[in-house]
């Protein structure tokens, strides 16, 4: 026998059997016997933790797809091997690591290990702290195949993110990822935190425009590549260093969503560049000269110390980003949406403070302007300074609206009645990066029970609550998983019966079932502020809609553990449960503005929305405040007619264009306990612009939105485009919201002659003009 071949055919056989024990026995199999959990049950060797559970979710992966024997199983389970014999020999192995690698971290969510890949500068020195630039892949991407030109850039690393999905679009989880694998990396190296720069192509390139606008002063600057921000609160970026690049011709993401915002940065005295090119299509990423001098110029960019930045502006939109500088939200006002700061530190000790829809503020004084010299008044609104209190003590004050309409300063944040205050972003508040859990249940017949295991399986896959089913083949990646879907490791899932006390003290919590369904909603039934009583979905302030053919949601603190969320999603109906259920899609999956919906199960439709206070106690029904809506408002045509409406009222408009996915006959909203608030919840921070466009232009995008059939053509012209009564030779002003410059872009492919963001919000110009549009 060739010795040489015989050791290849034990080693096979070796890893063929390491890949077995892992299959059959997690992460207990022994290796060479020097066990992986050796590494894992250690502490000191944190730092290898993720990189360990990662590679043995591969070599599982590997098995389950290949086979045991299979090259890939074997060359998985070699990895494994290798790693862990190298780390248990040489503890101190990541400091002396260079180059680029693919690494990962241990996500907090479930325990996983998340890769990204990283380059480690060949002149690192721990005695120089060295700069890092975060790279975010475009849709279908993923660390590795979008970051194939990541070589040694001296005193600076390389990181390419995964955002948990090939297409979780950076939101929920897929945001939280960014955000560890930052954490862990100024964890284990040592890196400068003024040199922090983030950039991105397509999805990744609207990434860097959100996470920018909602954690500006974790960056130094950003370069968005044919990226999108017109969703984004823009007034965060006006004091953000921005360089954009995109082709004008692009096809798949129009450049109308570098332009419309980075312009109105630009008009706002913004620290913004726009580096147009054309003849690229969607590949500006391409783009030499620009990635050149926007690389150039990033270089240069330093995040300010703290402790000198004495402007801020900033709107947060929902509870997972409510921090800027050295000022947060500590609670949230009762108003629907964002909710914003303005301060300006004076010299002469005065703060300056503008503050809507908040009801507190934290001040973190020892990283303020204010480090040295103290804070001695504040003025809120414009109102009369107030002198801080001088026995005030600690680094941090609180500025509180309080029951007589006053503002003090004060040691300690207004105490909750529960743990955590109330915030915007219902089910999305859950997808924070905190642990989080799927329950579901398992009381009730067979077919009920498989529908819950359906919707909780859908939930496990999802990195935010749209729990997209979406097998479609031709949208998944070489591992077969589709590209909406969590790519390293599902989120855990339990049975109510297999629910431990520790689960419920340690995790937000998904529930699924209603409490005759699941025995972890029936536990926690007395202190939930929504049931089911004699056929009725029931409010504990006594508001209550008929529970037939209809599903409901809530978010809520967990009463055994209130330091912790739980979304809950409950029917009747086992229809409700099925794959990709459009009620849960209407009530949790697109929208901030509720705590509370319902919905119908078998069609599009919203039945009620809802919003609890910042102490979570039911907003009290008022017709002054939120009037119902008028019988005639029941379809999706109707929605439509009704934003276009508002929106050429607030921009002078004579069109709109809005987005229309669904059949404008179906059904949207149903009589009786619909009111305003039904319409503007799920359009809660979405934004719209104005354009011109010559008659033929806007005749000829009419005519292709109104023929083209598809998702590419989800867009309507209000009101309707007639040709005889068009001047040809005049520029009509057309309204837009931010979803249908997609379709207007793919299908009409003409550029306006002009086009501006507007301010403000769709639910902002609904509630302005509502006298108006409503009748």
């Amino acid at each position: 026998m060739n010795p040489v071949s015989g050791s290849r055919r034990f080693r096979a056989i070796l890893l063929k059997s390491v890949c077995i024990l892992l299959l059959s026995c997690g992460t207990g199999a022994s290796l060479h016997s020097q066990d992986f959990s050796l590494i894992l049950e250690n502490p000191e060797l944190e730092a290898y933790h993720g990189w360990i559970h990662y590679l043995s979710h591969e070599t599982k992966m590997a098995v389950e797809r290949h086979g045991a024997g299979s090259e890939e199983a074997l060359r998985q389970s070699d990895r494994l091997v290798e790693w862990t014999i190298r780390i248990l020999n040489q503890p101190n192995l990541i400091h002396n690591l260079r180059g680029v690698h693919e690494w990962a971290y241990q996500s907090p969510v479930d325990g996983s290990g998340q890769p990204f890949k990283i380059m480690i500068p060949t002149d690192y020195d721990p005695k120089r702290p060295a700069a890092i630039n975060l790279y975010m892949h475009g849709y279908a991407g993923n660390h590795l195949e979008h970051s194939t030109g990541i070589t040694d850039a001296p005193g600076q690393f390389e990181i390419a993110v995964l955002g948990r999905a090939r297409g979780g679009w950076y939101q929920g989880l897929s945001e939280a990822d960014v955000l560890h694998v930052l954490e862990y990396v100024q964890k284990t190296w040592v890196t400068d935190p003024a040199r922090v720069h983030i950039c991105g192509g397509s999805m990744g390139g609207g990434a860097t425009f959100r996470l920018a606008s909602r954690h500006p002063h974790l960056f130094a600057s950003g370069r968005p590549t044919c990226g999108f921000a017109e969703d984004k609160p823009l007034a965060n970026l006006i004091d953000f260093p921005l360089y954009a690049t995109h082709s004008k011709d692009d096809p798949v993401v129009p450049a109308l969503h570098s332009i419309g915002p980075m312009n109105w940065i630009i008009n706002h005295g913004g620290r913004a560049i726009l580096d147009l090119t054309d003849g690229l299509g969607h590949a500006a990423w391409d783009y030499s000269e620009g990635n050149t001098r926007g690389t150039e110029w990033a270089l240069r960019q330093i995040r300010p110390d703290p402790r000198e930045v004495a402007h801020i502006d900033y709107t947060a939109t929902d509870g997972n980003a409510t921090s800027s500088w050295w000022a947060s939200i500590a609670e949230w006002g009762n108003l629907e949406g964002s909710a914003r700061f303005v301060l300006n530190a004076g010299t002469d000790g005065t703060l300056h403070a503008h503050l809507s829809n908040i009801q507190s503020l934290r001040i973190n004084l020892t990283q303020s302007p204010y480090h040295q010299k103290k804070l001695s008044r504040f003025s809120v609104n414009g109102g009369l300074p107030v002198s801080v209190p001088s026995n005030l003590a600690g680094d941090i004050i609180y500025l509180t609206l309080k029951d007589d309409g006053n503002w003090v300063a004060e040691n300690q944040a207004p105490a909750p009645e529960l743990a955590r205050t109330r915030a915007p972003g219902s089910a999305w508040l859950l997808y924070n990066g905190e642990p989080l859990m799927i329950v579901r249940g398992t009381s009730d017949k067979p077919p009920m029970v498989d529908a819950m295991r359906q919707a909780a399986e859908a939930a496990a896959r999802s990195p935010h609550p749209t729990w997209r089913w979406n097998f479609d083949p031709n949208d998944a990646g070489a591992e077969g998983v589709p590209h909406t879907h969590l790519l390293y490791g599902n989120l855990p899932v339990k049975a109510d019966t297999e629910i431990t006390d520790e689960d419920i003290s340690s995790h937000h919590l998904v529930l699924i079932g209603n409490a005759a369904q699941n025995t972890l909603v029936a536990r926690l039934a007395l202190d939930l502020p929504v049931k089911i009583v004699e056929g009725s979905i029931r409010c504990s302030d006594g508001w209550q809609t008929p529970a037939k053919g209809r599903a409901f949601a809530v978010t809520f603190p967990n009463p055994r553990a209130p330091q912790f969320l739980i979304h809950w999603y409950a029917a009747e109906d086992m229809v409700a449960y099925a794959p990709d259920p459009i009620a849960h899609k209407m009530i949790a999956g697109t929208y901030f503005g509720a705590d509370f919906a319902v919905a119908e199960i078998d069609k599009p439709a919203l039945v009620a929305t809802r919003r609890m206070d910042s102490q979570w106690k039911w907003m009290a029904p008022d017709e002054t405040l939120d009037p119902a809506l008028s019988k005639r408002i029941r379809t999706h045509g109707d929605l439509r007619q009704l934003v276009s409406q508002a929106m050429i009222l607030e921009t002078n408009s004579d069109y709109a264009i809005v987005h229309s996915e669904i059949d404008s006959s179906l059904e949207a909203l149903i009589p009786g306990k619909a009111t305003r608030s039904t319409v503007t919840a799920p359009l809660v921070n979405q934004h719209f612009a104005v354009m011109e466009l010559p008659a033929t232009d806007l005749i000829a995008v009419a005519n292709l939105l109104a023929t083209t059939k598809g998702w590419r053509a989800s867009a309507s012209v209000y009101p309707r485009v007639l040709e005889a009564t068009m001047d040809k030779d005049r520029l009509y002003r057309v309204a837009i919201t931010t979803e249908a410059v997609w379709p207007f872009n793919s299908v009409g492919k003409v550029m306006p002659l002009s086009y501006k963001q507007c301010e403000g919000t769709l639910p902002e110009a609904i509630v302005k003009h509502w006298h108006h549009i409503s009748r």
